[in-house]
């Protein structure tokens, strides 16, 4: 009821409005929704035609229009606008992730990269012998009587501070680093080379029990560990060859891991 006395009193309104000379009043909906009734046909409406009797009062120039629903409508469009703004950032935002994705990685230190301790002698648990190598670039580490040469001390480095799991091992004597030859099968061999913490087969995952002054090379995965390649007759005390390599961790082995000196991890 209330809806039919408004829309009366706006066709009463636009009756008293219209120019005198009028006789003809339209009832017309914008594509917008919005209902206006007007003298005049409006262009892209659609216009319904509503007879009243003419008026002899002056014309009013000003249109009366129907409740203004106009806000509503700019409420409705403004967010596809405010949302298609808004989908705007996300493109360069992911363009700046992928760019920044592959970040570059660590800067790689220089030769003389800071120790993390030594020298000190490794000495296996299983036989209470040494870790020694001979001279030259490709030699290989053996088990050997602990003399106390340089050839037998060994030095932590740590090119990557704060990050045991990537430690290099330097012999004292030769100046090179221990490096794996990459193989995956047991007693895969291990030789020295020029260090440098580019390469991953000179990084050492460090394992180490400070109460029973104990370490372990291992593999970045911490799969295989460097230790006597003829594993099981060290550890019964039986007779064994002196090559070292890495072997997967079986049983615990005590001929994988080292007895070090307190200045290997000082502090």
């Amino acid at each position: 009821m209330k809806g039919i006395l408004g829309t009366t009193a706006i066709i009463i309104a636009a009756l008293t409005a219209a120019p005198a000379s009028a006789g003809t009043l339209y009832k017309c909906q914008g594509p917008d929704g919005v209902t206006s009734y007007v003298s005049k046909r409006v262009a892209g409406a659609r216009c319904s035609t509503i007879s009243y009797s003419r008026d002899t009062r002056p014309a009013a120039r000003p249109v009366v229009a129907a409740p203004k629903p106009a806000p509503t409508t700019v409420a409705v469009q403004a967010p596809p606008a405010a949302s298609a703004t808004v989908s705007a950032p996300p493109s360069p935002s992911a363009s700046a992730s992928r760019a920044a994705g592959p970040s570059p990685s660590p800067v790689v230190p220089e030769p003389g990269a800071p120790a993390l301790g030594g020298p000190s002698t490794l000495r296996f648990v299983s036989t209470g012998s040494c870790m020694g190598i001979a001279a030259g670039a490709g030699a290989r580490p053996v088990e050997a009587a602990c003399d106390g040469g340089a050839h037998q001390r060994w030095v932590l480095l740590e090119p990557y501070e704060g990050d045991r799991a990537r430690t290099q091992v330097r012999n004292e004597a030769t100046g090179l680093c221990l490096t794996r030859s990459g193989g995956t099968e047991d007693h895969a061999p291990v030789d020295q080379r020029t260090c440098d913490a580019a390469l991953e087969n000179q990084l050492w995952n460090l394992w180490t029990d400070g109460a029973k002054g104990q370490a372990a090379l291992r593999t970045p995965d911490g799969g295989r560990y460097l230790g006597l390649v003829e594993w099981a007759q060290a550890d019964k005390d039986q007779a064994h060859g002196t090559a070292v390599g890495t072997t997967r961790y079986y049983y615990g082995s005590a001929s994988m891991r080292f007895l070090f000196e307190p200045a290997l991890l000082p502090g």
